[in-house]
């Protein structure tokens, strides 16, 4: 597991939110969006991550489907992902599963959000539109 200092932060000091800095960091430009600097900094549900997106505001959200493999497809460039691990979008099939593309191969998957009462967690990285 890959620690950054703000997930370390977070680990000693549990009841400090997470700032929008903390892992928006410098925010990667491309035609019409920005995309974080850095991922969410720990594994999340897809609900957590909604509330994160809610509760930072400013626009941040999940990337759609197609967001997100352009985001695979420009992963050198973005950089800080993590192979192997599966990106959640905010699309949902149904109302038990998300899509997600894993990060080793490119390949989009449909994952239930819970599995034997558990839930799934995954990776994101933050997206938002910008103004032309």
């Amino acid at each position: 597991m890959r620690f950054t200092h703000f997930s370390f932060i977070a680990l000693l000091f549990p009841s400090i939110a997470f700032t929008q800095s903390s892992f928006i960091g410098k925010p990667i430009r491309f035609t019409y969006v920005e995309v974080a600097q850095f991922d969410i900094p720990k594994q999340c549900t897809y609900d957590e991550a909604l509330r994160i997106t809610k509760k930072l505001g400013n626009g941040w959200r999940l990337p759609t489907r197609a967001e997100l493999k352009k985001m695979y497809e420009k992963r050198d460039e973005i950089k800080g992902f993590e192979w192997g691990e599966f990106y959640m979008t905010d699309e949902v099939y149904g109302k038990s599963k998300i899509y997600c593309i894993e990060f080793a191969d490119g390949k989009e998957h449909i994952l239930p959000r819970f599995y034997d009462g558990d839930a799934i967690t995954g990776k994101a990285r933050l997206i938002r539109t910008i103004k032309k």
